[in-house]
């Protein structure tokens, strides 16, 4: 699928897309904004249901700070193939298979093709990806995380049951299936109020409509299977041991009203790992990026300060 433009939400100019193989044989979808003498690349990791056309915003500003930019849609959301006969459901059972796509996309178009050095700005489920790759990678100088997700919102499920279920229901064959109390489709133009992700109308109503122009981009609530894999990945992270160093300085940018991750379990993790810094925005809901813009002037005020330390 091309690249969508809609009124409002117009992409950096120099934007080239297309696609790239998987070591499994998927080919995913990705966009590069590559200007003149960059300070490097940010390479932006997407949360689960995003697609690149939200982050048409987010290239232009890392462009006006000087970055080239490079994004893709993991495999089952966005452009990317879907792995279910319901497009609508994107059951990834192994976040390995998620280290997989960004192993393929550094490979393919990130180390060969954009300006070093290099930086990740990941975001919920991009973030927990992120903190997988900086156990064990060196790709990245620095690292930049939104609302990354190490605990969920399980909602009135205690935290252990809501583990159990999806782990029991998962290795009896009920992957596929929504996770209990999921939507089956995603959020919807007059879903606007009470919505767990922004307080900013306008982005919310941009997004809208680039779903309107291809529905397809789009994926409902989690699976079974995907909420077994994010548990099994989360638990990882929560054991990395106190004092441990990941391969690039680390800052968390937390939301106050968080409401789909668990800003306190980043307030954890930080405490936990030696090279790890937090912030919390107290007035931003989930979606740090698509937030209103004293918001997000906070968020690019301490990304601008984390990537250009005294000295």
């Amino acid at each position: 699928m091309s690249l969508i433009h809609t009124p409002g939400n117009e992409p950096p100019q120099g934007l080239v897309s297309g696609y790239f193989p998987t070591s499994d044989g998927l080919k995913l979808r990705f966009a590069m904004s590559r200007i003149a003498k960059a300070r490097g690349t940010v390479v932006v990791l997407q949360g689960r249901g995003d697609f690149l056309e939200r982050y048409f915003e987010t290239f232009r500003d890392l462009n006006a700070l000087g970055f080239s930019a490079a994004s893709f849609d993991f495999r089952g959301q966005g452009g990317s193939p879907r792995l279910q006969k319901d497009a609508f459901r994107s059951n990834v059972p192994d976040f390995k298979l998620y280290d997989d796509d960004l192993a393929s996309f550094m490979k393919h178009h990130v180390l060969p093709d954009c300006p070093p050095p290099f930086y990740l700005l990941g975001h919920s489920m991009g973030g927990c990806v992120g903190l997988r790759a900086l156990q064990k990678r060196n790709w990245f100088s620095r690292a930049v995380l939104t609302s990354p997700m190490l605990d969920v919102n399980t909602g009135r499920w205690p935290k252990p049951l809501a583990r159990f279920v999806a782990i029991s229901l998962a290795r009896f064959g009920f992957g596929d299936f929504l996770a209990p109390g999921r939507p089956a489709r995603p959020l919807g133009p007059h879903d606007f109020a009470g919505n767990d992700l922004t307080g900013d109308r306008l982005r919310y109503d941009r997004d809208q409509r680039v779903l309107k122009a291809a529905p397809g981009l789009s994926i409902g609530g989690a699976t079974i299977g995907w909420l077994d894999g994010a548990f099994r990945s989360m638990g990882e992270l929560s054991r990395i041991a106190p004092g441990t160093r990941l391969l690039a300085p680390t800052l968390i940018v937390a939301a106050g009203r968080e409401r789909v991750t668990v800003t306190e379990a980043c307030r954890d993790f930080a405490n936990r790992v030696a090279n790890v810094s937090l912030v919390i925005i107290g007035d931003a809901r989930h979606e740090i990026l698509m937030e209103k813009d004293a918001v997000r002037a906070q968020f690019w005020a301490a990304f601008e300060s984390f990537l250009s330390p005294p000295g």
